[in-house]
C-alpha cells in the first residue's frame, strides 16, 4: 500500500528539475507519483485518488481551487515559488501569497527560510505549526553538483555560442506577452489593488521598474557597442513579450535573444551573467559565474534582495564594462568571499549550505495521514479525458475559446515522458543510485505522469 503524492508545474523551466527532485525523493520512498502540468493537473482533481497535494501557492485568489482540492479528499501542502518575495516585496507577499482561510486549508507552508517562516508567523500567529523552513531544492538544483541536470543544454548551447556575455530579463511587469491589459486585470483578479496604500505601492514600484527598464536597454546597447567582438545572449522571462526585446535590438548583430532551457545552462556555459533584481542571480552565484547586478537607481526596497547581495553591483555602465573587460582578460576574481555571503544568505535560503531540501520536505509530508491505495483506478483518468473532450466541445459551440498564446506556451510548452525518464536517470547519477529502483512512467493525461518505482 502506497502514499500518493500529486505535484503541478505552472512554468516549466522554473519547476520542473526542483519538483522531480521532490518526486524523486518520494519515489525512493515508495510513494507514487502524479506530475504534471498545472492547468492539465486542475481538471484531473475530481479524477484523483486520495493524495498529498503539492501546490506552487495558496494565494487568496485560488481559495476556490484549494477548497475543492480539499472537499476531494487530498491533504496540501504549500512551497510558495514567489517566497522571495518576502524579503523586498512583504506588503504584497502578505497580501496575496497567504490568507487566513487558505492557511485553514493545508497541512504545511514550506518556506525558502527562517526570514519568510518568521514573517508567515509574526502575521498569522495561530498557524506557526504548519510553516516549516525547508529551503526550495530549486537552490540545490543550481549547485555544481547537479551539473547532470544540464550537460547535454550546455553541449547545444556551446555548439552555437562561445563566450558570450548572459543577461537575464526582470521586467514582465512592463511589456507583459499579454499586454498592460492583462497584467492591470490580474491584479484585480488576485485582489491586489484595494486600497490607496495599495494602489500608491504598485505607481511607486512600476515609476522605479520603468526607470530601471530605460537604463538597462541603454546599459545592453553600450556594451554592444563598447564590445563588437564579444556575443551577448539575452533570456527573456517567462512572462515577457520576446517581440519587444527583438525589436529592441535587432540592428545590434552581436546581440542574440534565447528562450529555449531554463536560465541555468546558459549562465554556466557563458563567461559572466548580469540581472538587475533577478533570481537569476542567485542561480549564478551557486554555479560559480561571475555575477554583476546593475543598479543604476537605488531609492526603492526592491533593491534589497538577496540576488544583488550575492552580486558584484555595478552602479554604473562605465563600471560594469571594467569589470567584464576583466573577465575576459582573466583578471578578475569570482566568489572571493563566497563563505561570507553564504552565512548572509543562510536565513533567507535555508539550504544554502548543504543540498537535501528535498529530504527535509519529504521528512514532513511523510507525517502526513491519508488514505493509501495498492493501485491506481485508470479508468478514472480514461473518465477525465472523456470530460475534458465534452467541456471543450462544449465551450466550442458556445463561442468560449482556450487562451492558448505565447505567453501560455512560455510558461508550459508541454512536458514529454522522455524528459521525466532523463530527469530521473540523471537524479540516479547524482545520487549515486544507478543499481538502485527503477521507474515506470505513464502519461496518464495530457502533460500529466504516473510514475512509480519497482
Amino acid at each position: 500500500m502506497k502514499k500518493i503524492l500529486t505535484i503541478n508545474i505552472e512554468t516549466k523551466s522554473r519547476e520542473l528539475n526542483s519538483r522531480m527532485m521532490i518526486a524523486y525523493e518520494a519515489l525512493k520512498r515508495d510513494y507514487i507519483v502524479i506530475i504534471g502540468a498545472q492547468d492539465e493537473i486542475t481538471k484531473l482533481i475530481p479524477y484523483l485518488p486520495d493524495s498529498i497535494f503539492f501546490e506552487k501557492s495558496i494565494s487568496k485568489n485560488k481559495l476556490k481551487k484549494l477548497t475543492k482540492i480539499k472537499r476531494f479528499g487530498h491533504k496540501i501542502v504549500n512551497l510558495d515559488e514567489e517566497g522571495m518575495a518576502s524579503q523586498n516585496n512583504k506588503h504584497f507577499y502578505l497580501k496575496q501569497r497567504l490568507s487566513k482561510n487558505t492557511l485553514d486549508l493545508i497541512e504545511y507552508f514550506f518556506t525558502w527560510g527562517d526570514n519568510e517562516k518568521k514573517l508567515i508567523e509574526d502575521n498569522y500567529q495561530e498557524y506557526k505549526y504548519k510553516v516549516k523552513t525547508t529551503g526550495n531544492p530549486r537552490i540545490d538544483a543550481w549547485k555544481p553538483d547537479y551539473i547532470e541536470f544540464y550537460k547535454d543544454e550546455i553541449y547545444q548551447i556551446n555548439q552555437k555560442y562561445k563566450n558570450y556575455i548572459f543577461i537575464a530579463s526582470n521586467f514582465a511587469s512592463l511589456q507583459h506577452a499579454r499586454g498592460n491589459e492583462f497584467i492591470i486585470k490580474q491584479g484585480k483578479d488576485y485582489q491586489k489593488i484595494e486600497t490607496k496604500e495599495d494602489e500608491e505601492i504598485i505607481n511607486l514600484k512600476q515609476i522605479f521598474f520603468n526607470k530601471v527598464y530605460i537604463a538597462f536597454l541603454d546599459m545592453i546597447k553600450y556594451l554592444s557597442k563598447s564590445l563588437p567582438n564579444e556575443t551577448i545572449v539575452i533570456r527573456p522571462h517567462p512572462g515577457d513579450n520576446f517581440q519587444i526585446w527583438k525589436e529592441n535590438f535587432k540592428e545590434y548583430d552581436n546581440i542574440h535573444i534565447e528562450y529555449k532551457f531554463s536560465a541555468t545552462p546558459w549562465i554556466i556555459a557563458s563567461e559572466c551573467m548580469i540581472h538587475s533584481s533577478c533570481t537569476t542571480g542567485i542561480e549564478g552565484f551557486f554555479t560559480k559565474r561571475p555575477v554583476f547586478s546593475y543598479l543604476p537607481y537605488n531609492d526603492h526596497e526592491f533593491i534589497n534582495y538577496i540576488a544583488n547581495s550575492l552580486s558584484d553591483i555595478c552602479n554604473t555602465k562605465h563600471e560594469l564594462l571594467d569589470k567584464i573587460q576583466d573577465v575576459f582578460s582573466e583578471k578578475y576574481k569570482v566568489n572571493s568571499n563566497f563563505s561570507s555571503k553564504i552565512l548572509e544568505a543562510k536565513p533567507i535560503l535555508e539550504n544554502a549550505d548543504f543540498i537535501g531540501s528535498a529530504k527535509k520536505i519529504l521528512e514532513y509530508i511523510d507525517n502526513i495521514e491519508i488514505s493509501k491505495h495498492k493501485k491506481i483506478n485508470k479508468l478514472r483518468f480514461f473518465l477525465a479525458k472523456i470530460g475534458d473532450i465534452i467541456k471543450t466541445n462544449i465551450k466550442k459551440l458556445m463561442g468560449q475559446k482556450q487562451i492558448i498564446d505565447n505567453y501560455y506556451i512560455q510558461k508550459m510548452p508541454g512536458i514529454k515522458k522522455n524528459e521525466i525518464y532523463t530527469i530521473l536517470n540523471q537524479l540516479k547519477i547524482v545520487d549515486n543510485q544507478l543499481e538502485a529502483k527503477e521507474f515506470e512512467v505513464q502519461e496518464v493525461f495530457k502533460d500529466v505522469f504516473l510514475i512509480k518505482s519497482f
